[in-house]
């Protein structure tokens, strides 16, 4: 059955990868704090103080609509204040204050006048290289502003009592003729109605008159309250320790993210899940390295039967015919994303593990670029697949015999090259034709193909087959898997699952089980690390070994 994953399994290799590289991540940290906190502590000293004033609501007083200004919205008015004490008449008054020490230019730059949102006030922000300083500006330019209002209101004030005044004047004269009129005439009732009027008109304007005094004095600067600044007791430029903190997060933030993308582009499948996330696949079955367990050949079904390889490989054959027997299939491409990655050495002990477990198995090398399998059996040419599309063609001449066990053999199909455009023949009715007639002779059909991410047959063959294997080993690229997947998704082929090799012993699988156990040692299949600094001969003895290995199989 193909391994699940269970709790526990390992965090993402990127977040790992972010993990290792915390001391660059601290150093980046740290170097980004120093750095700003030197930057900091080099600017200027700079104070800020703040004054504040609460301005007289204009709805709450007569003046301005004698003037003719109509203010419907307070939080306008406010805002045109604000814009008003930064004008130049308010400046300068506020340099003459301050007795000129600074310009208006210099006040323009070292202050700042907010209206506030939800209240009628104006915030003054002073900021100069003293304390003093900043708040003897603040101040000067609350009074300055106060001063001028003042002012501008005494002459709008003074404007209005004048024109008045004047309306007064002309209602007396008028008044004073129609009473000369009337002593003469009293019985004149249009001379007398018009006296009336004038005489009412001449009340109304003495009370605006008398209004817009009170107003006056009631408006006056148009603040209500003028909350003065005091100096401040801190500096509010440079603050080195904010700023490092500030520039230290930010450095590792910055480092952090660094370090993820960086993990991301290089994350490699180093625990046997790790595929699975890429693949969104289940595992099969991990195969431990063949160099850990001192294995100089490569078929260890055969050299090495009770080695945690061997039975690593009798493992998967059961859990393929599982995955294989759930889809209702009998075929299966093994494919994977780089040439290095042992497809080929799975794909041949697979199926000697299948004919030692009395499977009725064929093996078939479909990489008709590079015909791996064949060269490494040195098995004849036999016309291959194209020469089993041909239903004239006997089968028994076509196949390899490879020797699997004692009165146990693997029908092997070699390669035979196609020429150029070899995805052509994998997409025509003469491969499906050649696998249906394996499948009246098999119930497990092994595929040799080449790399899906380097050469288009991958995906032709794939399309004509029961199932997809992926052979993944230990070191791939997460990324690849990615790209590899989005491939397979376009094929259409149900992905049984991927099978891990090169894995080391210490990594829990399957082969890191059947080491702690002593099979390599006890059946005499393994050497330990002396033994493998041992004599050139006694590795020349295993090396050819293995390599007879490989040619009795295709005798």
């Amino acid at each position: 059955m193909p391994e699940t994953l269970v709790a526990g399994t390992p965090a993402s290799p990127v977040i790992a990868s972010v993990v290792t590289q915390w001391r660059r991540v601290l150093l980046v940290t740290v170097a980004a704090a120093l750095l700003a906190f030197g930057v900091s502590a080099l600017q200027p000293v700079e104070y800020t103080a703040e004054a504040s004033l609460l301005l007289a609501d204009p709805r709450n007083t007569g003046l301005f609509g004698e003037t003719g200004v109509n203010f419907l919205d307070p939080s306008r008015y406010v805002r045109n204040q604000a814009e008003f004490a930064q004008s130049n008449t308010v400046l300068h008054r506020a340099s003459i204050l301050m007795d000129g020490r600074l310009d208006v230019q210099a006040i323009r730059d070292q202050s700042l006048i907010r209206p506030a949102t939800d209240l009628d006030q104006l915030t003054i922000e002073a900021t100069d290289s003293t304390a003093n300083g900043a708040a003897s500006l603040a101040n000067a330019l609350g009074e300055a502003y106060q001063a001028v209002v003042r002012e501008e209101s005494a002459r709008s004030t003074q404007a209005s009592l004048s024109e008045l005044q004047a309306q007064r004047s002309d209602l007396q004269e008028t008044i004073d003729r129609l009473d000369e009129r009337l002593s003469t005439a009293p019985s004149d009732t249009s001379s007398r109605a018009e006296r009336d009027a004038a005489v009412n008109q001449l009340i109304s304007i003495n009370s605006r008159i008398d209004q817009i005094a009170v107003d006056s004095v009631l408006f006056g600067s148009g603040v209500e309250l003028f909350e003065r600044a005091v100096a401040p007791r801190t500096p509010s430029a440079p603050t080195p320790i904010r700023n490092a903190l500030l520039v230290g997060i930010l450095g590792a933030l910055g480092a952090g993210t660094f370090a993820w993308w960086r993990a991301d582009e290089r994350a490699t499948a180093d625990d046997r899940n790790d595929p699975s996330r890429m693949l969104k696949a289940p595992l099969l079955g991990t195969v431990p390295s063949f160099d850990e367990l001192g294995l100089e050949g490569s078929v260890p079904t055969v050299e090495a039967p009770k080695s945690p390889a061997g039975e690593a490989y009798q493992f998967l054959v059961g859990a393929l015919a599982f995955a294989l027997a759930e889809s209702g299939g009998r075929s299966v491409v093994l494919t994977s994303a780089s040439p290095v990655d042992g497809k080929t050495v799975t794909c041949l002990n697979l199926a000697v593990a299948a004919a030692q477990d009395g499977r009725a198995v064929v093996l078939v090398d479909a990489d008709t670029r590079v015909r791996g399998l064949t060269r490494r059996l040195a098995a004849k040419d036999t016309g291959g697949l194209p020469a089993l599309a041909d239903s004239r063609n006997d089968l028994a001449d076509i196949v390899v015999p490879l020797t699997a066990d004692e009165g146990k053999h693997v029908p092997f199909i070699p390669a035979k090259s196609l020429g150029d455009d070899t995805a052509a023949f994998f997409r025509t009715p003469g491969f499906r034709q050649a696998i249906s007639r394996l499948k009246d002779v098999a119930d497990l059909i092994i595929v040799d193909s080449p790399p899906l991410l380097l050469a288009s047959d991958a995906s032709a063959i794939a399309t004509n087959v029961d199932g997809i294997v992926v052979v993944v080993a230990r070191g791939t690229s997460l990324k690849l898997l990615a790209e590899m997947r989005e491939r397979l998704d376009r094929i259409g082929t149900p992905v049984l699952g991927y099978i891990y090799t090169k894995a080391k012993l210490d990594g829990g699988g399957y082969g890191d089980y059947a080491y702690r156990y002593g099979y390599s040692y006890a059946y005499g299949y393994g050497e330990t690390p002396a033994d493998r600094r041992g004599s050139k001969a006694s590795k020349g003895r295993r090396r050819n070994r293995g390599s007879a290995a490989e040619t009795a199989m295709s005798e």
